[in-house]
């Protein structure tokens, strides 16, 4: 039998929990930032939530750094919060919650394996397709009368040779703009000036 109390009080194991702990509690706190202060901007709301993830990598190291002791029976008999108290403990007796967290831990790995590492590598190792032309919108086009209207700085914007609807943009220091032809197609010269 796998023993639970030896595993969460291993440095690895204390790590383990102290960074999911510490990036429910940053998650909370910049989700609440988020709102509090009406951050709508992507890039500003990306950098916060990069926050969730940088910050508990930090944080156990940092505090065992701050208090070298951290890990000690006497320290751990002084926290209001030690994880051991609360993983050791047992629901009706018989499971205990160390094991639950564990459970929801592995669970949350294999999602964000699914859902996010799986696509990227599945992406990175599948051929190119065929690359789609793109071209500046023409003077006096309905994407060139569209741009005209937009205050301040202009994106650069691409047509792509593809029949599908589609619009998509990139981001960093030179931003752009990428519409489909077959979009273009199917909007009007208003709709185009409304969606800039």
């Amino acid at each position: 039998m796998i023993n639970l109390s030896a595993i969460f009080t291993s440095w690895p194991g204390m790590y383990l929990v102290q960074s999911f702990l510490h990036s429910l509690i940053a998650a909370f706190i910049v989700d609440t930032a988020l709102i509090a202060w009406k951050i709508e901007d992507p890039v500003m709301r990306q950098r916060f939530r990069l926050l969730v993830i940088i910050t508990p990598l930090v944080s156990f190291p940092l505090y065992q750094i701050i208090t070298p002791d951290r890990g000690s029976a006497m320290f751990r008999l002084d926290a209001l919060f030690d994880m051991g108290r609360w993983l050791n403990l047992e629901i009706w007796g018989v499971i205990p919650v160390g094991a639950l967290f564990l459970l929801f831990l592995v669970f949350t790995a294999v999602i964000f394996v699914l859902q996010e590492m799986f696509p990227i590598v599945r992406h990175s190792m599948s051929p190119a397709g065929p690359e789609l032309a793109e071209s500046r919108p023409e003077p006096g086009s309905p994407v060139a009368r569209a741009l005209e209207n937009i205050p301040g700085p202009k994106p650069e914007v691409f047509i792509l040779d593809d029949e599908e609807p589609v619009i998509f943009s990139s981001t960093g220091r030179t931003p752009a703009v990428f519409l489909s032809q077959g979009l273009v197609e199917s909007l009007s010269g208003e709709e185009l000036a409304a969606g800039k």
